[in-house]
């Protein structure tokens, strides 16, 4: 019998979920993950969310970051990296992130509502 040549199945490993896991859980595994594959954008992307969730905005940065410089065809890094400019109160990074974002497809009134708040307070600073 011929040799057969095996599909090797490109999708990422399932995460866990909030539902199911610990937030701290749900870091560990992600950061094992990490560590097995880190040419893996979708895991620094989930673990930005992890970090955001923590309140944890400059470690969600440097991940959401190196997503983005892993793929950076993906809307939803983009769109993630504004919000998470927003809170760091960078409004004209954040536009950039959102522009760039919507560039690539994203679209939905969450990133409407971001634009026009980034907008109206990059034309207001506090």
């Amino acid at each position: 019998m011929a040799c057969q040549r095996q599909e090797v199945d490109s999708t990422v490993a399932p995460l866990p979920n909030i539902q199911t896991v610990s937030a701290s859980k749900q870091l560990a595994f992600i950061n094992d993950r990490i560590e097995d594959d880190s040419y893996v954008p979708e895991y620094y992307y989930q673990r930005a969310k992890l970090h955001s969730a923590a309140n944890n905005l400059r470690l969600a940065m440097k991940d959401i970051q190196a997503a983005i410089s892993l793929d950076s065809s993906r809307s939803h890094y983009h769109f993630w990296k504004a919000q998470v400019l927003d809170v760091l109160n960078a409004p004209r990074d954040a536009i950039n992130a959102a522009l760039k974002a919507e560039q690539l497809g994203y679209a939905g009134v969450e990133l409407d509502v971001l634009l026009g708040k980034l907008h109206y307070l990059n034309q207001n600073p506090v």
